[in-house]
């Protein structure tokens, strides 16, 4: 797979990282490479690994290829329950996802903490050794189990419909009433020989604890273009009415909330700006003179409010590089007013 990935076009570095059960590898692409071009590369990439599936020896699933960790979750809920399991919780927590996905401006939504559910099957050493039974012959019996089985075709008015037989395992239940040859020629059911129960994936991989309480992370990433708190509004909107659908007990909780930030961020900008901005004129009423300080001022507050509305018709939204653009575009401004006022006093 390495090597195989190593053909792309425009690869810096590539990682492999092997562990139990699992290898990940980690594509870099040049920082040369231009941003709406990623895309493509990433789809190459995708290409690629599909192709390699096939060769990957028996038992490999496939390969999945994760493209969005450009994404930034700006929005992250903890949702919890007590007294409820981790399958109910992810039940719900996938209705909440399905629903603030249909929010315009957020982009892709993940829910984070969930704990794989799996089936343990335990035979004792004695019920081995007296039936003559190998291990291999249950794993083929679990996969056998699982095949849907051709159970031929049935004519009419000289159509055929083919009939088949479903053999997929929905519970414990099921792997329990299934049959296991023996090398004797017996029929045992797996039941009878073996201890079935329902738990979760040990150990523990990944978890979301809020408080010491397990918990799911629900994340949001918006798109690049949205108006962050605009798009905070229409989520706790939409989440509030999802809630409603929930069972009692079931809460969420904000744990990081960009809009609130951006919010913040806006709200102490414009209590800067006005305060720099009476601050400025006062300090030019004192030392240049009342009139000096009204004009300075005056094309001060006229420049800023004209600001805006060029922004807003350039498609230009308020975010750090623009805020500090616009710090230095006043000093600048207030540095040239200054200048010139100076020089037409002293020509006077």
């Amino acid at each position: 797979m390495e090597d195989a990935l190593r053909t792309l076009p425009d690869v810096k570095e590539i990682k492999a990282e092997c562990s139990d059960g699992m290898a990940t590898f980690t594509v870099e692409f040049l920082m040369t490479v231009p941003l709406e071009n990623l895309e493509q590369h990433f789809d190459l990439l995708r290409r690629k690994v599909n192709d390699m599936a096939a060769s990957l020896p028996q038992g490999c699933y496939t390969p999945v290829v994760i493209d969005d960790i450009m994404d930034v979750y700006g929005i992250f809920y903890a949702f919890t329950g007590d007294g409820y399991t981790y399958p109910e919780l992810y039940k719900y927590a996938k209705m909440i996802r399905r629903e603030l996905l249909t929010v315009k401006g957020v982009k892709r939504a993940n829910i984070v903490g969930n704990r794989n559910e799996v089936v343990n099957i335990t035979i004792p050493r004695e019920y081995i050794l007296r039936n003559g039974i190998i291990p291999t012959q249950i794993m083929s019996a679990l996969n056998n189990a699982r095949k849907t089985v051709n159970a031929g075709n049935y004519s009419i008015d000289g159509d055929r419909l083919r009939i088949g037989v479903s053999g997929v395992v929905k519970d414990e239940k099921d792997i329990s009433d299934i049959i296991i040859n023996t090398a004797d020629g017996k029929q045992l059911r797996l039941g009878d020989i073996a201890n079935i129960e329902r738990s979760y994936a040990e150990p523990q991989r990944n978890g979301f604890f809020v408080e010491g309480k397990p918990a799911l992370a629900i994340c949001l990433a918006m798109e690049d273009d949205a108006i962050v708190p605009d798009v905070g509004k229409l989520v706790d909107e939409k989440l509030a009415e999802a809630m409603k659908r929930v069972p009692l007990g079931m809460e969420t909780e904000k744990i990081f909330f960009q809009p609130d930030k951006v919010d913040e961020a806006i709200n102490s900008f414009m209590i800067n700006l006005v305060e720099s901005v009476v601050i400025v004129i006062l300090v030019l009423i004192f030392t240049m003179g009342l009139c000096s300080g009204v004009i300075i001022g005056f094309g001060l507050i006229l420049t800023i409010a004209l600001s805006f509305p060029i922004l807003l018709v350039c498609g230009t939204t308020l975010q750090r590089i623009s805020l500090g653009a616009f710090i230095v575009a006043m000093g600048m401004l207030v540095d040239n007013a200054i200048v010139i006022m100076d020089g037409i006093l002293i020509d006077k």
